[in-house]
């Protein structure tokens, strides 16, 4: 009969190799009361307050900060080519109002403006998750803070 596999030993706290418990889906900005945490570091006369962010939520960050990018640089290409075009077109051509270019200039125009304003609401929404969990470590702070002094 083949041997069972080597159970692993339970690791110690110090050890390195030891992995901290799975994710459980909690986040830096739950509702759930007791959930996340604050840490205090100290290093020589610098006392710093932080926040631990799941790797998760910095991948939505990084990736919606790409999508902001690439929203803006296209919505400003497209409504800063299509708006000089089109004051070209219509300072240079007798009728641009028939001028199909001029009339192409305007939608490009107009598709450039929605596709700044979609990066916009994307910076506005990535703003604000930051600002949210910012916003509850610093209640976490002061409740700490209060319920150590009493």
């Amino acid at each position: 009969m083949a041997k069972a596999a080597a159970q692993p030993k339970p690791s110690k706290k110090n050890d390195v190799d030891a992995t901290p418990p799975p994710y459980e889906g909690r986040t830096a900005t739950s509702d759930s009361v007791g959930v996340g945490a604050t840490y205090t570091a100290t290093y020589v006369d610098r006392v710093i307050e932080g926040v631990p962010v799941s790797i998760r939520e910095l991948e939505d960050f990084k990736s919606a900060s790409v999508e902001e990018f690439w929203q803006f640089v296209a919505g400003e290409f497209l409504v800063a080519g299509a708006f000089w075009l089109g004051v070209e077109r219509l300072v240079t051509v007798d009728n641009a109002m028939a001028d199909l270019l001029f009339w192409i200039c305007v939608v490009a125009f107009v598709a450039g403006c929605i596709v700044g304003f979609f990066g916009y609401r994307q910076l506005s929404r990535r703003q604000s998750r930051i600002e949210e969990i910012v916003a509850a470590a610093k209640e976490r702070i002061a409740n700490r803070e209060t319920t150590q002094s009493t």
